[in-house]
Parts: structure tokens; sequence; C-alpha cells
């Protein structure tokens, strides 16, 4: 148990805090595993930047 939330945590830490160039949300979408798909049309919606 303790090393599945450790895992999860960490997978998701490094979504939230990873260089939007490194992966554009405009072009892909993750599923529940943090998966990513690649869309066929991106959207735009990921901020360029910080209000």
């Amino acid at each position: 148990m303790f090393i599945y939330f450790f895992a999860e945590t960490l997978k998701y830490l490094y979504l939230i805090f990873t260089d939007p160039n490194h992966i554009s949300l405009d072009e892909y979408i993750f599923n529940t595993e943090a998966h990513p798909f690649k869309l066929k049309t991106p959207i735009k919606v990921q901020s360029k930047t910080f209000s």
C-alpha cells in the first residue's frame, strides 16, 4: 500500500511541476493512470503566463 501511494504521488507531482514545453497539455490528455494520449487536434487551454 505504501509503495502504491508513493508511486502515485511522485507521478502526479511530476506532471504538475514539469516544464510545459516538455509535454504540452494542449496536445496530450492523460487517462486515470496518467498515460498520455495524443489528441488529433490540439486545444488551447494551457496558460502561457501566470496571473
